[in-house]
């Protein structure tokens, strides 16, 4: 029982902190700046940058999070 109170809270805290980072961006914004992401990552896979990779997936994954919780339709999925 607790451990589902738990993981809603930090559900309900993850969704908070996403809309805090990107609320003053439209959805047209987010949706570009995911594609400059998505291109910009295709250099980082052909040159092996594991770190950089890691970071530019983590950023494309809270904008995509934030573009599901604005009930955008997304091209790639």
């Amino acid at each position: 029982m607790a451990v589902l109170i738990f993981k809603k809270f930090r559900t309900a805290a993850r969704r908070f902190r996403i809309n805090l980072q990107f609320r003053r961006k439209s959805t047209k914004e987010l949706q570009k700046d995911l594609e400059d992401l998505t291109s910009g990552m295709q250099g980082y896979k052909a040159r092996n940058k594991a770190g950089m990779q890691s970071k530019l997936l983590k950023q494309e994954t809270l904008i995509i999070e934030a573009l599901r919780q604005r009930g955008a339709k997304l091209d790639n999925q």
